[in-house]
Formats: C-alpha cells, structure tokens, sequence
C-alpha cells in the first residue's frame, strides 16, 4: 500500500519522538490504535439496525369522577375549543 522501508519509518519514528517527547510518545501511539482497531471493527460489520425509542410512558388516569368516555370532566362541558371564541363554537345565539 505504502512502500514505506526500514530508513522511512525510522524518520517518522524519530520525528513522532521529538514532536510528542518520550512521555506522551506511548498515549499517541495508544490512540492511534485505538482509532485503527475502530475503523477496522467499523467497516467490517454489517449495519445494525438502530435501537428502537424507548416506549412513551403511560397516560396518567382521568381525573373528574365518572365522566363517560368523550366526554369533558365536569365543570368545562360549556368551553369552546382551544382556539374557538364564542362565536366559532357553533352554539345557539347571535345573529
């Protein structure tokens, strides 16, 4: 892949020393690695699917006693919707 001979790498080898110094030289070389064996395990492995979201927690229980299904606790059976003023709720009354 690189034709890289003995005098090559020695070069770089003395280069890493004299950038990195003797004490950070075996943290790089670590690293390095590190990253490498990751790319390799990477490339190599079929795609998984992604993991699936966490499921949504459960609704909180219906409070308002015993009001029937689809129907609005009591006490707000007379409010408009969310965004309807008196005039858009569609009761009797005005013109």
């Amino acid at each position: 892949m690189f034709n890289i001979g003995p005098g090559e790498l020695l070069v770089i080898l003395l280069l890493a020393l004299i950038i990195f110094g003797p004490g950070k030289l075996p943290e790089v070389g670590r690293a390095l690695g590190r990253t490498i064996n990751e790319f390799r395990r990477a490339t190599q492995e079929p795609a998984s699917p992604p993991p699936a979201p966490p499921a949504a927690p459960p609704a909180p229980p219906a409070t308002g006693g015993s009001s029937a299904a689809g129907q609005p606790p009591a006490g707000q059976a007379g409010t408009p919707a969310a965004g309807q003023g008196p005039h858009e709720s569609g009761g009797a009354g005005g013109a």
